[in-house]
């Protein structure tokens, strides 16, 4: 039994190898079939099956072309055990994070599963930290939240952006995620509720902004000459980098 296990998990690991779905269900019923017309039916599922188990192993770890699959971010061999082990790892810090530090329980299982899911697993992809999924993910539930902002939600919402704020040093590319939130939406500042002075730092983003669209070149300039001069801004570190992008999106659409 074990011995016709291994033997034909081996022959799926080969048969996975094959770049073609049809190439490799054919080869998948030609063995099953053969091998359960020299024993038994039931002998012949059952190969079906460990044909089946080889091949979706060999899926995992290997590209089409025969190469080894590999890490997203560090480019080293991937391990589809490891990885989802690290993910589960990933998203119980995540939890933690905006647990202890925000004072935010997430539903999940529940009506916020799929999005948890989307943000740590982007989060965790594009090799950043617990941080950024925090606040990616509390971003997103204050981008969701219904406009005009009631007096109910107000403090609520003051507080969860304080807090992202007080947390983007902890993050890797955080801080940036923040700044794009707030010139989207910088409209919600423009209710005189939210002129405290713990938002501050949204009113010294909304400015740099400014500054960087007022100096970069408008009018009759070229499309090459805007664009140049918005990158050597960013060179200078004048601009930040969402700044820079935020700028440069907004003039191909004035286009």
């Amino acid at each position: 039994m074990i011995k016709y296990f291994i033997i034909f998990t081996a022959i799926g690991l080969l048969i996975g190898r094959l770049s073609r779905l049809d190439a490799r269900l054919f080869y998948i019923a030609i063995i099953s079939l053969a091998w359960g017309a020299h024993t038994e039916f039931i002998w012949g599922l059952a190969a079906m099956g460990e044909l089946f188990l080889g091949s979706l192993i060999s899926r995992a770890i290997w590209n089409p072309d025969g190469t080894r699959q590999t890490h997203s971010t560090t480019g080293s061999p991937a391990n589809p055990l490891v990885e989802i082990s690290t993910l589960v790892v990933f998203r119980a810090k995540t939890l933690a994070i905006l647990d202890r530090e925000m004072h935010y329980v997430v539903d999940t299982p529940g009506s916020q599963q799929e999005v948890f899911n989307k943000a740590t697993r982007g989060a965790h992809e594009s090799g950043l930290n617990e941080y950024d999924a925090a606040i990616a993910f509390m971003l997103i539930q204050l981008k969701s939240l219904f406009r005009p902002l009631s007096d109910s939600i107000l403090e609520f919402y003051i507080e969860k952006l304080c807090d992202c704020k007080r947390l983007t040093p902890m993050s890797t590319v955080a801080n940036e995620f923040l700044e794009i939130y707030i010139v989207d939406h910088q409209s919600d500042f423009t209710d005189p509720r939210l002129d405290r002075p713990e938002l501050a730092f949204v009113s010294n983003i909304l400015k740099e902004r400014d500054i960087a669209t007022n100096t970069v070149s408008g009018g009759s300039a070229s499309l090459e000459d805007r664009l140049s001069e918005l990158r050597s801004l960013r060179e200078k570190g004048l601009i930040s980098e969402a700044q820079h992008e935020l700028k440069s999106r907004e003039i191909l659409r004035n286009l």
